[in-house]
């Protein structure tokens, strides 16, 4: 009778750790990147189902690069009651961290410990494929076909606000009758989507000076950088459903932005022609809206969303996707115990 009590409490505490840890292997989430001072100098972690790293222990956070050599200390990561996470670091050194770093971590380590680097145990861990980390990179961190290296995504972002910002003082400017600076204006529209090297880039209204802001680069030209960076990106992981969904969303609004943006090239070149002034305002609404279009998106079907994998995002919607596309998938590092200790346990009480 022993015998079996013994074994029946064996199994009752193996079913016991085999639910906590089937509860276990399903934990995990995502640590994103996102912009605070500088691009993709957060991260933000949203992580479900973790289970308590133990009485006098807490989990460390960690980034670094694929061989170690580069490394992190995301602070002490709390973990809520029902084992939630929802945690925000920010690089206090204004540091883009995709720029270094692969691999997402999470050790328990003792409480107090002041170590710069883990010593405890590993539990959740993830690291972004290989394949897609060139890629990433170049859309996140550097990009070498800009001017200054900055990269696709971000640069578009940059581009976006201009032409967002300079589509309202256009329109300012056209209210108030002053269409010698609702032109120039309009310039600065056509050369910030153009770029440098852009074939409509110019003197547009003659004045002897060229509206040039931004880098120079073109909105045009992070667009389509933007877009071929996340095209590169799936064929390097086709097999990768979470890959596929925001590299598609990328592509999809890429497709609908560079169409606003060539309305603003277009429509900032005829403006060059106008001369009645209720004409120059309703022109400029229209560049208006296209502006607010390549930074924002647009609800295109009317169900109260702007819905990036719909086509329908902006250059916000962009970067948000390709921070996405980077994400660290995170989930239990260590494989759990398996049934073959309870049946050597009841073997041995026979």
């Amino acid at each position: 009778m022993d015998r079996w009590l013994r074994a029946l409490a064996v199994a009752a505490a193996f079913l016991a750790t085999s639910a906590s840890s089937a509860l276990a292997d399903s934990a995990g989430g995502t640590a994103v990147l996102a912009d605070t001072v500088v691009p993709s100098d957060t991260l933000v972690v949203a992580l479900k189902g973790i289970v308590s790293p133990g009485a006098g222990a807490h989990y460390e956070g960690w980034l670094r690069s694929a061989d170690g050599s580069e490394r992190t200390d995301l602070g002490a990561i709390p973990v809520g009651s029902d084992g939630s996470v929802s945690y925000t670091y920010v690089s206090p050194r204004s540091e883009n961290l995709i720029g270094a770093n692969t691999v997402f971590e999470m050790t328990v380590e003792p409480d107090g410990s002041a170590s710069s680097t883990p010593t405890g145990r590993l539990a959740y861990r993830g690291q972004l494929p290989d394949g897609i980390v060139p890629a990433v990179r170049e859309a996140l961190f550097r990009w070498p076909g800009s001017r200054f290296g900055t990269p696709a995504a971000e640069g578009l972002l940059q581009d976006a606000r201009l032409l967002d910002t300079t589509s309202a003082q256009l329109l300012q400017a056209a209210q108030a009758g002053d269409l010698a600076t609702a032109k120039r204006l309009a310039e600065r529209l056509v050369n910030t989507v153009e770029g440098q090297n852009g074939a409509k880039y110019g003197d547009l209204n003659h004045d002897g000076q060229t509206e040039a802001p931004g880098d120079g680069t073109g909105a045009l030209n992070y667009a389509w950088g933007t877009y071929w960076r996340a095209r590169v990106v799936a064929t390097a992981d086709p097999g990768d459903d979470w890959v596929a969904s925001h590299a598609n969303a990328i592509t999809a609004s890429v497709e609908q932005l560079v169409t606003w943006a060539g309305l603003l090239r277009d429509g900032g070149l005829s403006y060059q022609s106008i001369s009645e002034p209720d004409q120059a305002v309703k022109q400029a609404q229209v560049l208006r809206e296209a502006a607010s279009r390549v930074l924002n998106g647009f609800d295109a079907n009317g169900d109260g969303k702007i819905d990036a994998a719909a086509g329908e995002g902006g250059a916000k919607q962009v970067l948000e996707q390709s921070q996405q596309l980077a994400a660290f998938r995170i989930g239990p590092a260590e494989p759990r115990g398996e049934p073959s200790v309870l049946l050597a346990v009841s073997r041995g009480g026979q």
